[in-house]
């Protein structure tokens, strides 16, 4: 079928059943709610057309280029989509759901807004210059993808994969990625204001580059080999955390809830812990040296093999701690709130 047969079709509102469409260019096309199916698009260019609410499915793309289009409310289902290309391309509200295999596809100055691609193979995708706001990206494998100079603000990625994914200037405030898997992630000038990790597992991942982190949601996450240092992580949640191997060092911490969290050889030297909350949790190997601990409450806690030296404890609250081989030299101690064995064996024979 040739570009000119396809747009009388279309025309008519007939059914696009059982064709291959190859080696075209289809320029100045509109249509609402046309259907696609079983159609082959290879090596075909889309140039200022419009489709509205139109479904594809059981389709085949490979190597197709979409330029200056409206794919608008759109359902691609059950299809094949290999080397998809967009340029200044609108897929606001597209569904993409059940496709087989990876969807490789290289956007640029693309709107994909409101967009779903649940549960697609996303793998060395790249979006440069796109709106992704509120787009749907649960347990998508996105993994060696790129996001550059995008919009990702309030998408929703949960139970997502990213593995060695580039987030350079990207907008992610009040992203949601709960449940979600990261390994060498880097956020390179990123603004995650308000983005919500929790029960996320996080693995050699690099916050510290990022622009924006203030009040981040990391509640029940596994975090390991990653840092944080120098960041502004004021009103951040790490309540329940398993945190192995995790640098805060000069971070902003102020306040912060460690509350029933398992910290193993982390760094928080000459950081900002000012009324930070680490009550009922397990500390070991981990450093506070020069850390401003003033009114932070480490009540009911277990500290083995930590380094308070230097560190500021003033009226800091250590009640019921226990401690194994704690290094307090030359930390502030003279006002720290601390439980008194003698006064408490009194207060329970009185």
């Amino acid at each position: 079928m040739n570009a000119e047969e396809l747009a009388t079709k279309l025309s008519k509102r007939e059914l696009i059943k059982n064709v291959s469409l190859d080696s075209i260019t289809i320029e100045h096309i509109e249509s609402h709610r046309a259907i696609f199916l079983d159609v082959v698009f290879k090596n075909v260019v889309f140039k200022n057309v419009r489709f509205v609410a139109s479904v594809f499915e059981k389709c085949r793309f490979e190597r197709v280029t979409f330029e200056s289009c409206t794919m608008q409310l759109c359902t691609i289902i059950s299809s094949t989509i290999s080397q998809l290309k967009s340029h200044k391309s609108s897929w606001i509200a597209t569904d993409l759901h059940s496709n087989e295999g990876s969807i490789e596809i290289r956007a640029t100055e693309s709107d994909f807004s409101n967009s779903k691609f649940r549960g697609q193979d996303l793998k060395n995708c790249e979006f440069i210059n796109c709106n992704l706001t509120k787009i749907n990206l649960s347990k998508c494998d996105l993994s060696k993808g790129k996001f550059i100079d995008s919009t990702m603000e309030k998408i929703t990625a949960k139970n997502a994969k990213f593995f060695s994914v580039l987030f350079e200037q990207v907008n992610l405030t009040a992203a949601n990625f709960e449940a979600s898997e990261f390994n060498q992630i880097q956020f390179d000038r990123c603004n995650l204001h308000r983005s919500l990790f929790i029960e996320a597992k996080i693995q050699e991942t690099d916050f510290s580059i990022a622009s924006e982190t203030k009040h981040i949601n990391l509640f029940k996450t596994t975090i390991k080999q990653t840092t944080f240092k120098g960041m502004n992580l004021s009103a951040v949640c790490l309540q329940e955390a398993q945190l192995e191997g995790v640098d805060f060092s000069q971070c902003q911490l102020n306040p912060s809830n460690f509350n029933q969290s398992r910290i193993i050889n982390c760094l928080f030297d000459s950081a900002n812990l000012t009324q930070s909350l680490f009550e009922e949790s397990e500390i070991s190997d981990s450093s506070f040296i020069q850390a401003e601990l003033s009114y932070a409450r480490f009540n009911n806690s277990l500290l083995t093999t930590c380094n308070f030296a230097k560190a500021n404890l003033n009226l800091t609250s250590l009640h019921h701690i226990t401690e194994v081989r704690v290094n307090w030299e030359h930390a502030a101690l003279d006002t720290v709130l601390k439980t008194n064995p003698e006064l408490l064996e009194a207060e329970q024979w009185s």
